[in-house]
């Protein structure tokens, strides 16, 4: 088999046959990078794939719990669009025979749909599969911690729920807010209100002491695509830097790795109400990059988009750091990975 395919299948009008089950054989690990319909709708130019997709399991089936969408809810059928949220920047969906992908038709007709995937890995019957992805369903505003088992990195790249919010089609999001989380302290990367992380990739690092906190504003079947990044056993380091910090009175926080490690920054979040009306709110919290010559450049600010909504990658080490200045009492946070010394 070839390590990436595109599949296309039809898709009968809503009704008998009107969804496919993306679901690798087992022994099978993928990665979803694009989908696509043959029928789009919206507005000229804004016009988005009329297709949902959403992550179930066997649990979630059984439950007749609907799909945690992770790139789209359902359509609008008055306003005939779609939401934009999953068709922005880059997909990375995993699954695997236990936690797959399914494509519905929102089409009053039937359609065509595609999807392009890579294999990144075949394993026999008895070894475990690299994809941690998984769904849960929620009967309340109930905080759905994702901590890997000591001795595991993993790393999460997409979030969705069964329902949305927003300020309406097509702007609408999933209704769930996720925390970067450790020792008890959490700080706000998403929320369902504010666009701000749901038009990438998410990328968080995380090990057995600092996570991902997954919270919905209300009952709702909750989904998350992840990865283990690295097994190093019960015995080794992890390579995950995520962290929380409460801002001292009158001081920063800095993000300063230690002499002889280099770190990569992939998120920034603060527990403080985002700066901004909605749904373009964003952390209250200001970045700044320092050296040890004592030069500082202020990186991103929480006045404006510039850092907050692409892919985010800065480069650490002892002598190049970050400094975070958010207000005293709130949490701060970082998700990252280390490359080891």
């Amino acid at each position: 088999m070839a390590r990436v395919f595109t599949i296309i299948v039809p898709l009968a009008a809503p009704g008998v046959g009107d969804f496919y089950d993306l679901r690798p054989p087992r022994g099978e690990d993928w990665e979803v990078t694009e989908l696509a319909s043959s029928v789009s709708s919206g507005v000229t130019v804004a016009q988005v794939p009329e297709l949902e997709a959403g992550l179930v399991t066997a649990a979630s089936l059984a439950l007749a719990a609907p799909p945690a969408f992770v790139r789209l809810s359902g359509i609008d059928l008055a306003a005939a669009e779609c939401n934009v949220r999953g068709w922005q920047g880059e997909t990375s969906i995993f699954i695997n025979n236990a936690c797959w992908l399914r494509l519905v038709n929102v089409e009053a007709g039937p359609i065509f749909v595609a999807a392009t995937v890579r294999l990144i890995r075949r394993y026999g019957p008895n070894d475990p599969s690299s994809v941690v992805s998984g769904v849960a369903v929620l009967g309340g505003a109930i905080a759905t911690p994702i901590i890997p088992p000591p001795g595991q990195d993993w790393l999460l790249t997409d979030v969705g729920s069964s329902v949305w919010t927003g300020t309406g089609t097509p702007l609408d999001m999933p209704n769930v807010r996720i925390d970067l989380t450790e020792a008890g302290n959490l700080a706000w990367v998403a929320d369902g209100l504010n666009s701000r992380g749901w038009d990438k990739p998410f990328e968080i690092y995380m090990n057995n002491t600092s996570y991902a906190t997954l919270t919905p504003a209300g009952a709702a079947t909750i989904g998350w695509s992840a990865i283990i990044a690295r097994n190093q056993g019960p015995n080794g380091i992890s390579s995950v830097i995520t962290r929380t910090r409460i801002v001292p009175v009158a001081t920063v926080v800095i993000i300063q790795p230690p002499v002889g490690e280099e770190w990569m920054i992939t998120d920034i979040g603060c527990d403080a109400v985002l700066t901004g009306a909605a749904p373009i709110g964003l952390p209250t919290v200001t970045v700044t990059l320092a050296d040890l010559a004592g030069n500082a450049v202020i990186a991103q600010i929480p006045a404006a988009d510039k850092g907050w909504r692409g892919k985010i990658a800065y480069l650490l080490n002892n002598t190049n750091w970050m400094v975070l200045t958010a207000v005293a009492g709130d949490v701060v946070g970082v998700s990252g990975h280390r490359w080891l010394a």
